[in-house]
């Protein structure tokens, strides 16, 4: 008989016992708990919730299914005392080798039914966000791996020490160690549960998707490898471990392979292209570590990047047009990403030495080369590699993108930034997928070129030496509101639900409400319409600058309209998220975790100041205060606020809850109960919108305390108190 002989009878005895049934039965249960308890991943996004959670999930308690089911395969002929009469039928070691890809194959069976019976459950709740390739790439990336990656951990584990309760031990341990410490927070190292900490909606995911998949092939070769090891250490001939390991060692192969294997593992650990060296303590002072040439004159910027989306790659070549007055050779340099290799840097036409200091800091490294002592110096910077991340992202990456649905490059991601000063004219031109709709920092762009590929050039101008640049599948919206122009770009999958918030009304509501109240929003110009854009959830907030801001598309999920705590409908949160704009980016807030002051105060109230405005006090105050005041009720009768000594007895999981809520009821509820109860102390609504007007335009005041409010309010915090 043969392998494949051996294979299908095998393979046909697992599947006919009952066993193997149950266990698969309650692996494909599993997913459920991503619903409902197990929750990794930001639930504001859908699929995050019905994909990334249920997958990590199943990925988790299936391992530990998985692990029994191996065990007790693996065991069977030692526990029913059978091993003298199959170890004379065939060999212990080709027989293992077929018990393993017969329990692969009982993982891949297991991974089709799962991928099959949440599908319509999947397909109904994303609705118009649903994406197939998506699913099945969280499921196949994520959960069936973590079955293989588990069998081969415990009955590597097995095949040595040959004890069922030691073997589970160890997997048991290594699987908590996943959870915690030293592999939690490294992407490479969590075998179990990935790093997934969202999944965008209306956006890419392919650089989250490809670590996760770096991740597997790292486990699959590392344990492949460890597994055939120990398969040299299966016993035979009854010579115990050091002999069997020596008489199966004799099979050159199977030792070669291991080392093949094991190196491979090794090298991908030591080679992965994701994460920069950065050190994990942010070195301000490598702000300013970009040294700036002062004798050198930057007269002209020019930079052609050109995105791969299959790759994951950006390529450009930048051009830059220098006055050197001084007469003679100057030392250059550029900051770029450390992911990025400079292929090539000519000076008037002529390359010239460079060196990589290879010093990453901040996301940055520094490339240094000298300039010759020409007047005029035309130098050429051709440059390209896969970006990688900021070491302090490991575990929540995914911001910057290169992808079909999405592209994200901003600063030293885009293109080297230059050490020189000046750069009258600045120009970039921008080569994406024709279905694509760029959006830069620039003060314009138009298209240049439609390409025979598949293609389009833009070419935008104004930017500056440091790029910002957000390229998807946008509507646009142009919008006049407070004597502004305004583009907003969004998401075209929201556009049912932008249009049921009446998105055009409400901008210019907001827009005129808060210019007219606090003042006009600082990074407007007249000369260029502003740009307000939807970025991906891997955003994690947002930021504004001259004639651009930007907001992660949290604030435009199904489930971030219906939030009740930012309005009653969902043009009024759509309102509030824009008020943002002024509290919270024209504005900032430092965070003050024992107050509850953040942005989030001031734009709750602002909200309920608008809506009172537009819809009357009666309906002000029954969807707006009254709603603040049972949540800040409730929460404080909560037994467990009552009697903090018992909260610390409760699960982690309970308490974070708990704790959470507590953070969320102060920002969005007591806060703006506050400032309602200032409001009426200092004097009424024309007064408070006189004070905080104040606020807003004060320059010298970039951040704004609770303090600082409390002192242009001329009250104490215990004057706000709340009965």
């Amino acid at each position: 008989m043969n392998f494949l002989t051996y294979l299908k009878v095998e393979t046909g005895r697992i599947f006919r016992t009952r066993f193997t049934w149950c266990i698969l039965l309650l692996t494909v249960l599993t997913p459920l708990a991503g619903y409902f308890l197990y929750k990794p991943s930001n639930t504001l996004m859908r699929s995050a919730a019905y994909i990334a959670n249920p997958a990590l999930a199943g990925a988790f308690g299936g391992a530990f299914l998985f692990a029994i089911l191996a065990l007790y395969e693996f065991d069977m002929v030692h526990r029913n005392r059978t091993a003298v009469i199959t170890d004379s039928i065939v060999s212990p070691v080709l027989l293992n080798v077929v018990r393993m890809t017969s329990l692969i194959i009982a993982a891949i069976v297991c991974g089709i039914f799962l991928t099959i019976l949440y599908l319509p459950y999947t397909v109904i709740v994303l609705g118009s966000v649903f994406r197939l390739s998506l699913y099945l790439k969280c499921f196949w990336f994520v959960t069936v791996p973590a079955y293989i990656i588990t069998v081969l951990a415990v009955t590597g584990i097995y095949q040595i020490v040959r004890r069922v309760d030691v073997s589970f031990l160890v997997f048991f341990i290594f699987a908590c160690a996943n959870l915690t410490g030293l592999m939690y927070n490294s992407f490479i190292l969590r075998w179990i549960n990935p790093v997934i900490p969202v999944l965008s909606d209306d956006f890419g995911n392919s650089y989250v998707l490809m670590m996760v998949l770096y991740n597997r092939i790292f486990w699959l070769l590392l344990l492949g490898g460890g597994w055939i090891f120990s398969l040299l250490c299966v016993r035979r001939y009854a010579k115990g471990l050091p002999g069997s390991l020596i008489t199966n060692s004799k099979k050159i192969l199977l030792p070669f392979m291991s080392v093949v294997m094991i190196a491979g593992a090794v090298y991908l650990y030591t080679g992965q292209p994701f994460i920069d060296n950065s050190p994990l303590e942010i070195n301000y002072d490598a702000y300013n570590k970009l040294v700036y040439n002062e004798e050198i004159q930057l007269k002209k910027y020019y930079v052609h990047i050109t995105p791969d989306i299959k790759s994951g790659q950006q390529q450009g070549v930048q051009t830059l047009q220098l006055i050197n007055d001084s007469g003679q050779e100057q030392v250059g340099m550029i900051s770029v990403n450390p992911g990025y290799k400079i292929l090539k840097i000519t000076a008037n036409t002529k390359a010239i030495d460079y060196t990589d200091l290879e010093d990453d800091d901040l996301n940055q490294k520094q490339i240094r080369f000298t300039l010759p002592k020409d007047k005029e110096i035309e130098l050429v910077i051709e440059y390209g590699g896969f970006p990688k991340l900021w070491s302090i992202e490991e575990i929540f990456p995914g911001q910057t993108e290169i992808s079909k649905d999405y592209i994200f490059l901003v600063n030293q991601d885009f293109a080297p930034i230059p050490g020189f000063y000046g750069g009258e004219e600045t120009i970039a031109d921008i080569t994406v997928p024709s279905d694509l709709i760029p959006v830069t920092a620039g003060d314009t762009i138009e298209v240049l070129q439609e390409n025979k590929d598949g293609t389009t050039t833009w070419r935008s101008s104004g930017g500056g030496t440091v790029w910002h640049l957000y390229a998807a599948e946008y509507d646009v919206k142009h919008i006049e509101a407070a004597g502004a122009k305004i583009d907003f770009y969004y998401s075209a999958k929201h556009k049912a639900a932008m249009e049921r918030v009446n998105i055009e009304d409400t901008l210019k509501e907001v827009f005129e409400y808060c210019s007219k109240h606090y003042g006009a929003f600082p990074f407007i110009t007249e000369e260029h319409p502003f740009k307000l854009v939807e970025l991906t959830a891997y955003m994690g907030g947002g930021f504004a600058m001259d004639g651009i801001s930007v907001m992660d598309e949290n604030c435009f999920s199904e489930e971030g309209l219906g939030d009740p705590l930012k309005g009653a409908s969902g043009n009024e949160v759509m309102a509030h998220e824009i008020i943002h704009q002024w509290w919270g980016l024209g504005k900032m807030f430092p965070w003050d975790n024992e107050s509850g002051w953040s942005s989030e105060g001031l734009t709750v109230y602002t909200t309920y100041r608008l809506m009172k405005e537009k819809y009357g006090e009666e309906y002000a105050r029954k969807h707006y205060v009254k709603v603040w005041e049972k949540e800040v009720s409730d929460y404080y009768l909560n037994f467990y606020h009552r009697n903090p000594e018992y909260l610390d007895k409760l699960p982690e999981t309970y308490q974070a809850r708990i704790k959470n809520s507590k953070t969320t009821v102060m920002n969005y509820c007591e806060i703006p109960l506050k400032i309602l109860k200032a409001e009426e102390l200092v004097g009424g609504e024309d007064k408070m919108d006189q004070i905080l007007a104040e606020i807003f335009r004060n320059s010298n005041q970039p951040e704004l305390s609770y303090q600082e409010f409390l002192d242009a309010c001329g009250l104490t915090k215990e004057d706000l108190n709340l009965d």
